[in-house]
This record gives C-alpha cells, structure tokens and sequence, in this order.
C-alpha cells in the first residue's frame, strides 16, 4: 500500500514538472519611439541655435533650448486591446540628442495598429510631492507643488525683434488653461513584435507651431505660468504631433 502511495505521488510530481518545464515565457519585443524636429511647413530640419523663420508670425526666432514632456504612452493591438508602458514619463531635450529615442520594452508579441500619447505631465503625478528620472524637480521643469510641471520649455532670442530673448514655459493643470493633453495617433503602418523582433515609430514634431495662434514674440516674450495663452500655444504645438515611418 505505501508503495502504491508513494508512486502515485511520484507520478503526480512528475506530471506536474513535465507540464511546467513545457510552458515557455510569453514572446515580446521592443518598440523604440524616435522623435524628430521639423521646422515650419517646408520640411527643413528643426536646428537650435540657428535663425528660423516663422512665416505665421513673421519673427525670425533663435532657438537655445527646446525641451518637452511625453508621458503615458500606450499602444493597441490588433484586437483593440491596449498594453501600457509602466512609468512611462520622459524629458524631450533637443539639444540632447540621446533623450530623442525612447523604448518601449517588454512589449507582447502581436500587431499593433495605433499608440496613444500625453504631451504633458498629467495632474496625479503634478501633484504626488518629490519624485525621480524625469519627474525630477533637478531638471528644471518644475514651477511649485501647487502649479505642477512645466510641460514644454522653449528659450531663445528674436534677431528680428533686436534679439530679445524669449522665455516660454508652457504648464497647467487646471481648466480652461489645461496644457497637457492625450492623443490617440494611428499607424500608418502595422508594427510587427515577435520574439526576439521589434520595430522603430518616427514621431514628428514641429515647434513653429507654438506660434500658429500667438502670433509675434511681440505679443509678449514671456510666459512664465499657467494661462491662456500658455494652453493655446501647447495646443497648437501638441495637436500636430504625427506618426512619421514606422520601421519593422
């Protein structure tokens, strides 16, 4: 009886390690988002520290620094279903090239046929106290704990305007001046994950856009808190953000 037992058991424990050692980790990859800088409409490069002209405005612009937040990035399948990328909040330094390329890692295996990204910091984490990486307050993209994060800091001078500076930090959580905002953006192109195989999406932005609506430095060379005209121009800028080549 107790040798009857003791096979059984032996058995059973060998059915069980033979099913486990069968079940094989679940296949992803990764999706590098690569972000590029166009200026205006011709399609010329985005270059700092270089005179730019701004047709809408007229105004040559000069720029020093560009930096921008993209957070809570999230991608659907096929299926419509999403997988989202775990703190996924990250700093945009144009004059840091390295910042321009971001991975989405651990992504299931599968097709994906849109993304949705935040242009912006949204309202949880403006508010959740001392935090690190990105969300730094060291970066300089910070106002108070009471005004959150600066979503977008664009800094130069105007050779048109007697090469004045301007300084723009474009921020706010609060309606009607809200300046973050969440965007569904569809693939122009399916992206393909497999195991061992990933794909590379071309974000295109355009920082003339910030002037579509504002106009002039004239108009003012200084915005330095949350108000409507820091949510128009983060706006303009954020809605022409786009889906450039995707690379499988």
């Amino acid at each position: 009886m107790k040798k009857t037992i003791l096979f059984s058991l032996m058995s059973a424990l060998v059915a069980t390690t033979s099913f486990t050692s069968c079940q094989t980790e679940p296949e992803v990859g990764t999706v590098t988002l690569k972000f590029d800088y166009k200026w205006a409409m011709n399609g010329a490069d985005f270059e700092m520290n270089t005179p730019l002209f701004q047709p809408m405005s007229g105004d040559t612009l000069n720029f020093s620094t560009f930096k921008h937040y993209v957070s809570n990035i999230r991608l659907m399948d096929s299926d419509s279903n999403w997988w989202s990328q775990d703190e996924s909040y990250f700093l945009l330094d144009v004059s840091d090239p390295s910042t321009l390329t971001v991975s989405l890692d651990n992504v299931p295996a599968g097709e994906y046929i849109a993304m949705q990204i935040m242009s912006g910091v949204d309202s949880l984490r403006n508010v959740s106290g001392a935090q690190v990486g990105a969300l730094d307050v060291a970066n300089n993209m910070f106002w108070s704990w009471n005004t959150g994060y600066i979503f977008i800091k664009a800094e130069g001078t105007a050779p048109s305007n007697g090469d004045s500076d301007f300084r723009y930090h474009l921020g706010g959580i609060e309606a009607p001046n809200k300046a973050f905002m969440t965007r569904e953006l569809a693939f122009n192109t399916n992206v393909t994950i497999g195991a061992e195989q990933g794909a590379t999406v071309q974000l295109l932005s355009n920082p003339a856009r910030l002037f579509h609506t504002y106009g002039s430095v004239t108009n003012g060379a200084m915005i330095m808190m949350p108000n409507a005209n820091a949510a128009q121009m983060a706006s303009d800028f954020n809605t022409w953000i786009r889906i450039g080549t995707i690379v499988n």
